[in-house]
């Protein structure tokens, strides 16, 4: 996975693939991946770029607005609560200490989850 490191902070960097052009409006995408650590750059970079693939999928496929929306809410959410964003596939399959760990963060004490 491509990423450079600008001043003490890596990046992921990557071409825009051709098939989204008429979608996304820039050629290449730079994103900023929070950390100054070679290891969890890497690890977060490939999770971002599923992601981003993900998101243009579902423009292409017309679901626009609620596609841009969700992918956009969910990273926002994980990052602000010292996760990585993951799909629910994803999540499934982490050990369930850290599927309890994700849950503890995402529901503060003092509310009931969404019914």
């Amino acid at each position: 996975m491509p990423i450079q490191k600008r001043n003490k902070t890596f990046h992921l960097v990557r071409r825009v693939p051709k098939r989204f052009s008429n979608i996304e409006p820039r050629s290449v995408v730079t994103i900023s991946l929070h950390t100054d650590s070679e290891a969890k750059a890497l690890h977060k970079a490939e999770e971002i770029w599923e992601r981003y693939v993900e998101a243009w999928e579902a423009k292409r496929a017309g679901d626009n607005e609620d596609a841009e929306l969700r992918f956009d809410a969910a990273r926002e959410l994980a990052a602000r609560r010292g996760f990585g964003f993951l799909s629910a596939e994803k999540v499934a399959r982490l050990p369930l200490e850290e599927i309890v760990a994700r849950a503890r963060v995402a529901i503060p004490e003092n509310r009931e989850p969404d019914k």
